[in-house]
């Protein structure tokens, strides 16, 4: 074993060699030639090393035989019974056909290569003719040989999981820390789902891999609201800006408050224009201000950020209201506060319904997009009506960035949303793999159509 641990060791020197050689004072590049030797052996490396390890656990678990000419010869074993000679001192060939079989086990566990009876019932001894490499008797206080360690799995690699959906090149591997505290409303995960009248109604919160990372809660948050009194429904999302203090609390305040007002405000009719929609967001503003403000200092945010100081709690805010009976009334109302957005996808086919970033946005980070509770007045409205066959969907950034002209995801979700998937079937899309998508992501998305009415 140790010639092919010093085997590896040259590989990876003999790799390494050019590419010191080459580690240029000036910044240039190693060869590709170097970079690609030097990967191949780092690769061989594990292998080199579970090896090792077999043997050592074989060296200490007794399974290699020791050598019979060193072992001590009692009078008992120097002699036959009743005159018949020593099996020591018979032919060869003799001595191999009387020779008494070694038991099968090793501390009552069968040998490894024992396919008998002995090995479907540990303790019963073995009754045919000796095999060469069965493993002598052991003392009771001998060690038992290890066990070989179970393949670790990832969350990704468990067989029993589905396939994740993956859109285009996959991320890197993350560490998963929790946060501090977890509660079953700031859960990585959230999905509920169900009809609303002739509409079907899906919802899913993930935390992002970035927040993972970290080991930060999930800042995005979700409402749905609905009156038995009202012909309308209310689906909201909120993204919490990273930057910022508390902005899992901003965003939860944010989706929670603005449902309930626009319930409120539904009862004396629908929106008539701009001046509706900067009620609620206002009112909204005060609502997260009042929540944050009785919070202690964020000490999370202040070690992400460590670069400058947090600024004050920041969320986006997307509101759309939409009738229960789509094909009676077809009426659609919405507004958007920062880059969280209102999709329509119609024949695979996904455009924007709502967008209040500004040309050149870059996202939540950049100063340019405008969020709650400092800006209530920077929103943009919508009323529109509801096409049939259309597929409505609320998204914060982490989701709606990654739907792009002809991607992967878009055409992937696009076939798959033609029809309301299942909770966990929704919940997988959501929570698509791609590199450098790292953010939280939070969809709710509205079928013009009944499809729970029995669900097995």
């Amino acid at each position: 074993m140790a010639h092919r641990v010093v085997t590896g060791v040259l590989r990876v020197l003999r790799a390494l060699a050019p590419l010191l050689a080459a580690a240029p004072r000036d910044g240039a590049v190693p060869p590709v030639r170097s970079r690609r030797r030097l990967r191949g052996a780092f690769r061989r490396l594990p292998l080199i090393g579970a090896g090792w390890r077999r043997a050592r656990r074989q060296d200490r678990g007794g399974e290699t035989a020791p050598d019979a000419s060193l072992a001590p010869v009692s009078s008992s074993d120097a002699s036959g019974t009743d005159g018949v000679p020593a099996v020591a001192d018979r032919p060869t060939e003799q001595a191999a056909a009387d020779a008494p079989a070694p038991r099968a086990t090793i501390d009552g566990e069968p040998a490894p290569d024992d396919t008998s009876a002995s090995a479907r019932h540990p303790g019963v001894q073995k009754s045919g003719p000796a095999q060469e490499d069965s493993p002598p008797d052991q003392a009771p206080d001998a060690p038992r040989p290890e066990s070989v360690e179970p393949r670790h799995e990832t969350a990704d690699s468990h067989p029993a999981d589905p396939e994740p959906l993956w859109a285009g090149r996959p991320p890197r591997g993350v560490a998963v820390l929790l946060p501090p505290v977890v509660s079953h409303d700031r859960a990585a995960i959230a999905v509920d789902g169900g009809a609303v009248g002739g509409v079907t109604v899906r919802m899913a919160t993930v935390r992002g891999r970035g927040h993972m990372q970290s080991g930060e809660g999930r800042q995005d948050a979700f409402a749905f609201h609905t009156d038995d009194e009202l012909p309308w429904l209310v689906a909201v999302v909120a993204d919490g800006v990273s930057t910022a203090m508390h902005a899992a609390a901003a965003s939860s305040e944010a989706a929670a408050s603005a449902g309930r007002l626009v319930i409120d405000k539904l009862r004396s009719g629908p929106p008539d224009g701009p001046l509706w929609w900067q009620d609620v967001c206002e009112r909204t503003a005060e609502e997260i201000t009042r929540r944050t403000e009785s919070l202690p200092p964020d000490d999370a945010a202040g070690r992400r950020w460590r670069m400058f100081a947090p600024g004050p709690p920041a969320t986006t805010l997307a509101v759309l209201i939409a009738s229960r009976t789509p094909a009676e009334d077809p009426r659609l109302f919405g507004a958007v506060v920062g880059d969280s957005r209102v999709l329509r996808l119609r024949d695979g086919a996904w455009s924007a319904l709502l967008d209040a970033r500004p040309t050149g946005g870059r996202g939540a980070g950049d100063e340019r997009v405008q969020t709650l509770p400092q800006r209530p007045h920077a929103l943009r409205t919508v009323a529109t009506e509801w096409q049939p066959g259309e597929v409505l969907v609320l998204a914060t950034d982490g989701f709606a960035d990654a739907i792009g002209a002809r991607s992967p995801l878009t055409l992937a979700l696009g076939a798959r949303w033609q029809h309301p998937p299942s909770l966990l079937g929704f919940l997988r899309d959501v929570d698509f793999r791609k590199a450098t998508y790292n953010d939280d992501r939070t969809v709710v998305a509205l079928w013009p159509e009944n499809a729970d009415t029995a669900v097995p």
